[in-house]
């Protein structure tokens, strides 16, 4: 069976390391580790959605900020919006699983229309997430 090529896009999260590092270890908190290994293990590529940098490649050194995505105005998401698009339109995945809260989802989910989009952990919580994330990691 051929399996379309897998994009993954893991949403950033508050948890930050106090100094620049890789996009990948930047990031501290329970729910982006899980969602990284899972990236790690089941996607051809993965990127990560940031409320500040936009699509991030997780070896691209970022600096820690505090910008939350509900916290945008409508110009700043129509910013972000044309920073993440063409990056986007770039990969040329088929598919594309979304690893990040609703609120990324949403603003990402039009930017992927023609595309077959994947959302395991829709309308979870925060622990639901993390409680999906690792059981899919144990099932390997």
């Amino acid at each position: 069976m051929n399996r379309l090529p897998r994009l993954i896009l893991v949403g950033c999260g508050a948890r930050k390391l106090p100094h620049a590092a890789p996009a990948k270890d930047l990031y501290t908190g329970p729910l982006f580790r899980a969602a990284r290994a899972y990236a790690e293990t089941h996607a051809d590529a993965w990127y990560i959605l940031s409320a500040k940098y936009g699509l991030v490649h997780p070896e691209h050194v970022i600096e820690p900020y505090d910008v939350y995505l509900p916290r945008l105005n409508a110009a700043e998401r129509q910013a972000l919006l044309a920073q993440i698009a063409p990056c986007l339109d770039s990969l040329g995945y088929e598919t594309v699983t979304l690893l990040a809260s609703a609120a990324y989802c949403d603003l990402v989910r039009p930017l992927l229309a023609n595309r077959q989009i994947v959302e395991p952990l829709a309308g979870m919580g925060i622990g639901q997430r993390s409680a999906w994330l690792r059981a899919a990691l144990k099932s390997q």
